[in-house]
């Protein structure tokens, strides 16, 4: 297989496109609704990657007359009181997903993305230099 430009990119878009696809039954068959953007509740959020202890912002939306909140990391640039998109599962409203940059690139979802595309450019660089040299 020859690694030119082509498959570097196309390996590129799949390493970006790669959090929304691990949440694409949300995106199919999930429902969509509005919530409101409130400040830290005192949770956190397991699938949020936080080295220190800093607070996330919570969305809080209705469903069926009961709340649910939707977490964010604190680098959204959502501002409390806004209205922000949230997708959930009309069976299990608390799995659910903002509908904003650091709603989808969770920040463990984000460090994996660049570790992968890191090792990937190192991968296209190296054997194109072995197909130059001809080893």
């Amino acid at each position: 297989m020859r690694v030119n430009f082509r498959v570097y990119l196309a390996g590129l878009v799949i390493l970006i496109l790669l959090p929304f696809s691990l949440e694409w039954k949300l995106f199919v068959f999930g429902s969509k609704t509005v919530g409101v953007v409130n400040a830290y509740n005192g949770e956190k959020d397991k699938r949020l990657f936080r080295v220190n202890a800093t607070p996330e912002v919570s969305v809080v939306f209705e469903f069926q007359g009961k709340s649910y909140q939707a977490f964010v990391s604190e680098s959204s640039s959502l501002k409390e009181g806004e209205k922000a998109s949230v997708l959930f599962f009309e069976g299990n409203p608390s799995d659910n997903l903002v509908l904003s940059g650091s709603g989808l690139y969770k920040e463990w979802n984000l460090v994996w993305m660049i570790t992968c595309m890191f090792i990937w450019t190192i991968f296209c660089i190296n054997y194109r230099k072995k197909k130059l040299l001809g080893t």
